[in-house]
């Protein structure tokens, strides 16, 4: 995220990273909510809680590949 604010829309360095936090624990609360929430509710053991944060990791991995391509970043 931090590359996408200052490389792709051009913010200030010291400017991106104050967004890149706070997207990134919105993402997180987000994830929470939709994923490990019901997951709680429903009293499901470690097991399923380790699939879940795997295949949300996979999701996340993804649409970034999709979005920005394999190769490195850098600023």
């Amino acid at each position: 995220l931090t590359y996408l604010f200052k490389i792709k829309f051009g913010f200030p360095f010291w400017f991106a990273i104050p967004i890149f936090l706070f997207l990134c624990a919105t993402l997180g609360c987000l994830i929470d909510f939709f994923v490990y929430r019901p997951l709680r509710r429903k009293e499901s053991s470690s097991l399923v809680f380790l699939l879940a944060s795997l295949g949300s990791y996979i999701v996340l991995q993804n649409l970034i590949s999709l979005a920005f391509g394999d190769d490195n970043k850098t600023f």
